[in-house]
């Protein structure tokens, strides 16, 4: 791995592997205000031709043109996939790698790729491209955590363990939208029209999380004891909850994704 530079800048970007995640990070980069050329190596020609046509992206029209043209390379595809996706590009240390590859340590893409590029980790969520959502990197450097800072929340992991665990809390984010559509699913069986259930749980989910981020220091369970007291609805609702092991769950989850994290099950 090599250590970072400080005076490392960001005039282009470049995309290997443009599918769906990378298209994300593309329109968050565009939608934050970031200007500078953007080129794509292609995995999926229609996603590159749209970011071409409608974010201001040019198709590079080789490996050398690419790797010479990009100050920073964004690496976005399945670890089974990346030798195919990196052959051929010449790094140099004057590129950065931001690799959003999940199960591929630094020190092994670093084995993968030619010349001697620095090289950091990223696991963001597909809020990226709304510029929200956490965004965990390994290891930390002001200049990338200050790129990173326009798509969401940068949380600089210690090492790659705490990074596995970060890379579980992104899978959590993915979660979310299962558990909101059974709660406006629950509501529209209850007589909402689905415009009035989704308004109401988004906009209570939305609340919730406020009220955590706005008293850090308080445990998010201290404020559901102090709500769903025995004898009210809310307690009625979140002891069927528990009773059914609903949340158990959520915590078997979170395990259950770490450990496979861990051992590269999907390597």
């Amino acid at each position: 791995m090599n250590a970072s530079r400080s005076d490392l800048t960001y005039g282009s970007f470049g995309f290997v592997g443009v599918g769906k995640l990378a298209a994300q990070m593309v329109k968050g980069l565009r939608r934050a205000g970031m200007q500078g050329p953007i080129h794509l190596l292609p995995r999926s020609r229609s996603i590159s031709d749209e970011l071409a046509r409608d974010w201001d992206c040019s198709i590079s029209e080789s490996r050398h043109v690419f790797a010479r043209d990009c100050d920073v390379v964004f690496l976005a595809c399945h670890s089974r996939d990346v030798p195919n996706a990196i052959a051929g590009i010449p790094f140099t240390d004057g590129n950065t790698v931001i690799s959003a590859v999940a199960n591929l340590a630094v020190d092994v893409l670093s084995e993968q790729l030619s010349g001697s590029p620095s090289i950091y980790r990223v696991m963001p969520s597909m809020a990226i491209e709304y510029g929200v959502g956490a965004i965990p990197v390994y290891p930390g450097a002001a200049p990338v955590e200050r790129l990173l800072s326009l798509l969401g929340e940068v949380i600089v992991a210690r090492d790659e363990s705490h990074f596995d665990a970060l890379t579980a809390a992104t899978c959590c984010h993915g979660w979310m939208y299962a558990i909101l559509d059974e709660l406006i699913q629950g509501l529209h069986r209850g007589g909402l029209t689905v415009p009035e259930a989704r308004s109401a749980v988004l906009s209570n989910v939305f609340a919730a999380a406020q009220v955590c981020v706005r008293n850090p220091l308080v445990r998010p369970r201290d404020f559901a004891d102090a709500i769903a007291k025995p004898g009210t609805y809310t307690g009625l609702g979140l002891s069927y909850i528990e009773e059914h092991q609903g949340l158990w769950a959520l915590e078997g989850a979170v395990s259950e994704v770490l450990i496979a994290l861990r051992e590269r099950k999907f390597a």
